[in-house]
């Protein structure tokens, strides 16, 4: 009984729903709380993450009685692409489901149909889901926390990383008339979402940083022009505007 326990909370690919068991084998994954799929024996895919997605977003888990207790779902290095990104998206930014003559034997009032808690964590290291797919992952994560989901997602992988035999190679080629255009893959550096904000403020390229170091630059200066005033030394600092005609 114990370990049955312990097996219901921490859940692995031993527990994936059966093929022939898709009308009940959602119930399996309903008590995991962490969810373990990173020493699966073949790579998940955008598929599997495809058929995974639609197991934690029954309409099953609408119920009260029913509320979502998974907090960890580990999908490193499971060859998922921008599309699978996608299909994570979806499930995060999902919205109550309205109570119809169909679903009011099963949902109750605002309840989303999802099999995470309040708080989950994702782990996308190793996967190539590209600068769109982040930004994907970035509005689901801003709508779950409307919602009262609280997500956090780390990523950050290579090329490598790829499914082999795709076609998301290492090299992208493009051909227009004669003309070929090629784009390799590359790495993507470790990420978090949502993204610290330290690093938003620090981040470059964004008009709102250049506009507050030039801000912070005049405040500087205003601040040692009139230090040097108060201390009536023989020089200060100013800004002086000299017309050349």
């Amino acid at each position: 009984r114990r370990r049955d326990k312990i097996k219901a909370k921490f859940c692995d690919e031993t527990d994936e729903p059966k093929l022939n068991l898709f009308s009940s084998g959602w119930r399996y994954l309903s008590t995991c709380e962490e969810y373990d799929l990173s020493l699966r024996r073949t790579k998940l895919g955008d598929n599997g993450v495809k058929r995974l997605m639609s197991q934690l977003g029954r309409k099953e888990y609408a119920n009260g009685k029913r509320k979502g207790k998974l907090r960890v779902l580990n999908l490193q290095r499971q060859g998922i692409t921008r599309r699978g990104a996608g299909y994570i998206s979806r499930w995060l930014s999902a919205d109550p489901l309205e109570v119809t003559a169909a679903t009011a034997h099963v949902v109750d009032l605002d309840r989303i149909p999802t099999a995470a808690s309040t708080s989950i964590f994702i782990n996308l290291e190793g996967n190539p889901i590209g600068l769109l797919g982040f930004k994907d992952l970035q509005r689901a994560v801003d709508k779950a926390r409307i919602n009262g989901i609280k997500v956090v997602i780390v990523g950050g992988g290579g090329a490598d990383d790829s499914p082999k035999k795709s076609n998301l190679d290492t090299q992208h080629v493009v051909k227009v008339g004669p003309v070929t255009y090629r784009r390799t893959r590359v790495a993507m550096e470790p990420w978090r979402l949502p993204v610290p904000i330290m690093k938003k403020i620090l981040g470059e390229d964004r008009p709102f940083v250049r506009g507050l170091k030039v801000v912070s630059a005049l405040c500087f200066g205003f601040a040692i022009g009139r230090a040097t005033a108060s201390m009536r030394l023989p020089y200060r600092l100013a800004i002086v505007r000299n017309d050349i005609r």
